[in-house]
């Protein structure tokens, strides 16, 4: 009997002892790039109606015709290209003189002017933001250099933004 009692009296001890068991888990996390682009014109931006010689000399610009809005939790790249390397008669609907490279753009005073042309050019570069990001948050300024020549009539061209993560 008294066996029984050591043995009674001891298995509490011996209940409490326990064994100690872990195991790791490794989620696995896919956060893929996320970029969005806003580009909204401004007033009578895309509007150019050259009055004067020194208008086609000179050329004529638009500051901030553009406001642009860029969201990204990535490093971006925004360019700028157009349609065709020429602008259309609207009248015709046919290709004109009027290359495509008489429109130039740049980055609130920031950056030099890029000539618009079919291969895309880069417009600017940032890094992860929103709306609140003064980085992400832009003007671009829009220029008119035509020349000393240009073709009469009603032209349009279409111009593709594209942002991109670097």
């Amino acid at each position: 009997m008294r066996k029984l009692f050591i043995i009674a009296l001891l298995s509490p001890f011996f209940s409490n002892a326990q064994v100690l068991r872990t195991e790791a888990i490794f989620p696995f996390l896919d956060i893929r790039p996320v970029l969005d682009l806003s580009v909204v014109p401004k007033g009578n931006a895309l509007f150019f109606e050259p009055k004067k010689d020194r208008d086609f000399l000179t050329g004529m610009s638009q500051k901030n015709a553009f406001s642009v809005e860029i969201k990204s939790n990535t490093n971006w790249q925004l360019t700028i290209n157009s349609d065709a390397e020429t602008f259309t008669n609207q009248a015709t609907n046919m290709p004109s003189e009027i290359s495509s490279e008489v429109i130039q753009l740049r980055q609130d005073k920031k950056t030099q002017y890029v000539a618009l042309n079919t291969t895309p050019q880069v417009l600017a570069t940032g890094g992860p933001g929103g709306s609140k990001s003064k980085e992400n948050n832009f003007d671009l300024d829009l220029a008119l250099l035509p020349g000393d020549y240009m073709e009469s009539g009603g032209f349009q061209i279409t111009l593709f933004f594209t942002l991109s993560s670097q």
